[in-house]
């Protein structure tokens, strides 16, 4: 195996363990997040099938921008836009959540996790 293709493995499976943490770590959440926003299950679930919808959506999406723009440049792109959003949802603007009935996993979130 040469030493690009161990690199290349190597990205791709830290990829895959960050992701894998992350949706523990919201998963572990939703309870709490359910709880906050006084969401009924219904609700909860209608809020779980859109964030489904948007990745599969995102997948179609994905194989496009892939042959545009190239692998690296989309694992880029793609942690930067991750990053930056994650930096929108912990604003004090954000954390303020006007609505609770607010869908945007993001922002239900940071109004579980604040104070």
């Amino acid at each position: 195996m040469t030493g690009e293709l161990k690199r290349a493995r190597l990205g791709v499976s830290v990829v895959f363990a960050v992701c894998g943490a992350a949706f523990a770590t919201w998963l572990a959440r939703v309870p709490a997040v359910q709880e906050r926003l006084g969401l009924s299950t219904g609700e909860l679930a209608a809020g779980l099938f859109g964030l489904a919808a948007g990745s599969v959506l995102a997948l179609l999406g994905a194989g496009a921008l892939l042959t545009r723009i190239g692998s690296r440049a989309a694992v880029v792109l793609g942690a930067v836009v991750c990053a930056r959003g994650c930096r929108w949802s912990r604003s004090p603007a954000r954390r303020r959540c006007s609505s609770p009935r607010s869908s945007c996993s993001a922002s239900a979130t940071a109004c579980s996790t604040s104070r």
